[in-house]
């Protein structure tokens, strides 16, 4: 069974190393929500350089204690200071273990992309990692 698994973790690892396209993490690479009895914000950004058809966007929040409740949303930027949401498409957090989301796009209009993550009054500790992938046509 172990063979089985190494194996199919080998073929894995090649299939997405073969690739050209590879997801980055947004800034910072992990950001913590504490909560407590006030509303807590956690932001992740990426400024996009150069040309690209496409994006996709991801977000993971694994819980680590309390009640998790809140909402993440995808914002875009020209300048890097003024976003604007980008999609009515949010993630409602959820009360389990890992609150996930992937918002993708044909188009990459913006220069700044961030994920915010908006925690009300309520007491709960969760980690916010976000990730970027960027294509071009071939």
């Amino acid at each position: 069974m172990k063979k089985i698994f190494s194996i199919l973790a080998f073929v894995l690892a090649f299939t997405v190393g073969a690739s050209a396209q590879t997801a980055v993490p947004l800034s910072p690479v992990l950001d913590s929500i504490v909560t407590s009895s006030s509303l807590d914000t956690s932001y992740s950004f990426k400024k996009v350089e150069g040309w690209w058809d496409a994006v996709s966007i991801q977000v993971v929040i694994p819980k680590v204690s309390g009640t998790v409740t809140g909402y993440a949303l995808l914002q875009g930027s020209l300048d890097g200071v003024n976003y604007a949401n980008i999609t009515t498409d949010t993630l409602t957090l959820a009360n389990v273990a890992t609150n996930s989301k992937v918002w993708a796009f044909s188009s990459v209009p913006y220069a700044y992309y961030r994920v915010a993550v908006y925690a009300p009054s309520s007491t709960y500790k969760a980690y916010v990692r976000g990730y970027i992938l960027l294509r071009r046509k071939q």
